[in-house]
């Protein structure tokens, strides 16, 4: 009984998308993800030539593949 209820638990859960980097595949997989699409407007008016200096695991990837979504 514990077993069915856990497994019944988590199949209401949307998985969380750690470690993975294409926008598309998290949208199509209904997975979780932070949304920072507020971000895109203030990125297109900086300029051209960017960098985004964070951390390791941090979302620079999955940002970029967010943008080419876009």
């Amino acid at each position: 009984v514990g077993s069915q209820h856990s497994t019944a638990t988590s199949a209401l859960k949307p998985l969380q998308s750690y470690g993975e980097s294409r926008f598309d595949d998290i949208r199509m997989n209904d997975l979780w993800y932070v949304d920072k699409t507020r971000f895109i407007p203030i990125v297109e008016d900086l300029g051209d030539q960017l960098i985004f200096v964070r951390p390791p695991r941090f979302g620079k990837t999955l940002f970029l593949s967010t943008m080419r979504s876009y």
